[in-house]
């Protein structure tokens, strides 16, 4: 069998081509199929890998965006909660879990969530934006502004309409 190796979010993985009893193999394909808006079968790939390997937090983080897209919300909070029990400094999980709150309106919770991966990764422009996001809906434009200026400076793009109408200067 052959084996080639993959990373993912800077983590390395060794991947059997086509194995069942691969993790793996399940999770890669549960990503393209997730980035080719495959939702229902990649829903499955990351389940097989989460039955194989209960342990791969990236595996929850991605399933849960597929129950996203499927409509399934307290599923995802649910695989978002199991991949930060498993790795609780996992930024993935941490935004996305901000992301949800701030969809839901729960801007309060979803700022916490933003200000616990900024904190983690200074540099993670998307926390920076939808905290922003979180900051002008708690009545803070000024923060919010600041943060989008920083976003921008680092290469965050298309805000600059949001930014023309929140901001001063």
């Amino acid at each position: 069998m052959t084996r080639k190796i993959t990373e993912h979010k800077g983590k390395q993985y060794r991947v059997l081509d086509g194995s069942s009893s691969d993790s793996y193999y399940f999770f890669d394909r549960g990503v393209a199929r997730l980035k080719s808006g495959k939702y229902k079968e990649a829903y499955e790939d990351f389940t097989a890998a989460i039955n194989l390997k209960p342990d791969l937090a990236d595996a929850y983080v991605n399933r849960s965006i597929t129950y996203r897209y499927l409509n399934k919300r307290q599923e995802a909070y649910d695989d978002l909660s199991k991949a930060l029990e498993l790795e609780p400094l996992n930024t993935t999980a941490l935004f996305n879990r901000g992301y949800m709150y701030g969809q839901q309106e729960m801007f309060q919770e979803s700022l916490n969530q933003m200000n616990a991966v900024i904190k983690l990764d200074p540099t993670h422009e998307r926390a920076l934006f939808y905290r922003g996001i979180a900051k002008v809906n708690l009545d803070d434009e000024e923060g919010a502004c600041e943060d989008w200026k920083k976003a921008v400076e680092m290469g965050f793009e298309d805000i600059h309409g949001i930014i023309e109408k929140h901001c001063r200067g």
